[in-house]
């Protein structure tokens, strides 16, 4: 994803699901603070979730599941606290699901079956929104 214009900034949402796409997720992404909805799943994509998200308060929804995503989920992403849908199932994610994630009160669908992230935290995610897919 090239984002050359000057019009860049305003982007809201990106979906491009099933095309084909590889490669790495762009921590540039971070600056479009517009952004509402990220899906690109069941692509190719690898590398990591970038931390520069966080920066996207607008986001609503992330949907990467069926990926080669690896790494950790950033303990920075419980600042997005308009988070409806997150997707990550069907990548190889490792380590511990942040406790700050249950700063998404509005969360409603959290998908992350099919990975190695120790799963702790969703007991209260679950009694809270009870919408969580294991």
């Amino acid at each position: 994803m090239c984002m050359a214009w000057s019009g860049a900034h305003a982007i809201s949402s990106i979906y491009l699901s099933s095309v084909g796409l590889n490669g790495t997720i762009t921590s540039a992404l971070g600056n479009l603070t517009l952004l509402y909805e990220i899906d690109l799943d069941t692509n190719e994509v690898t590398g990591t979730i970038p931390s520069t998200l966080r920066f996207c308060t607008a986001l609503e929804e992330i949907v990467l599941n069926d990926n080669f995503l690896s790494g950790n989920i950033s303990e920075s992403f419980g600042s997005l606290t308009n988070m409806l849908y997150l997707v990550l199932y069907r990548n190889p994610l490792t380590g511990s699901s942040p406790s700050s994630l249950g700063n998404m009160h509005n969360l409603e669908l959290l998908v992350i079956f099919s990975t190695s992230v120790v799963i702790g935290w969703f007991i209260y995610i679950y009694i809270y929104n009870q919408k969580i897919i294991f």
